[in-house]
């Protein structure tokens, strides 16, 4: 078992469109926006892209794939915040040790502050692991003691991803928590 505290809940300014196998599309909801420029001191655009199974295709391969990126003088209604509580692939390199059959990693954060300190608006959840996966969970432990599990997954399977949507809102002084659970008896 891996526990980190973190100080506070990252929030960085940012959005999120994916598919992943055994989901569809999820886009943002039209009154979301991220301000770029001005005090938001955004000067440029960070795109991740990749693929999978390109291991099972013979020769060269060449996505024809495109995206669209739309700008507007206009400010939407509502502020998108990416938050990657976990965030293993894209921070840091994780060395999992072969033959453990339930391997879990748990991280918590306080949310300290959120824009122009109004609660945020929580429309859904994006469970991701790879094939070590097996098992994700997420709760929101609000300032009074509530505790609401947002749409944990006890049985993870990477070919049926999907995001969750939820109505939910975070506000300042409620905790987060995330965990990861994987299954590395079959790494050699």
């Amino acid at each position: 078992q891996t526990q980190r505290v973190a100080r506070a809940c990252q929030t960085p300014l940012g959005g999120f469109s994916a598919w992943a196998p055994g989901a569809t599309l999820w886009d943002q909801p039209p009154d979301i926006g991220v301000p770029v420029g001005g005090v938001t001191k955004i000067v440029a655009l960070h795109i991740n892209a990749h693929y999978t199974d390109a291991d099972k295709v013979e020769g060269k391969i060449i996505s024809n794939d495109g995206i669209r990126i739309h700008y507007t003088p206009t400010f939407r209604q509502n502020v998108l915040y990416g938050l990657d509580l976990i965030s293993i692939g894209s921070s840091a390199v994780v060395s999992l040790p072969q033959g453990q059959p339930r391997l879990f990693l748990t991280r918590t954060c306080r949310v300290e502050k959120t824009h122009k300190d109004r609660p945020i608006h929580v429309v859904g959840a994006f469970h991701h692991a790879h094939l070590l996966g097996r098992e994700m969970y997420i709760t929101l432990t609000k300032a009074d003691g509530t505790i609401i599990d947002l749409n944990s997954v006890p049985e993870w399977d990477f070919d049926r991803q999907s995001v969750v949507p939820l109505n939910i809102t975070i506000e300042k002084g409620d905790y987060l928590q995330s965990a990861c659970v994987w299954d590395t008896t079959e790494v050699k």
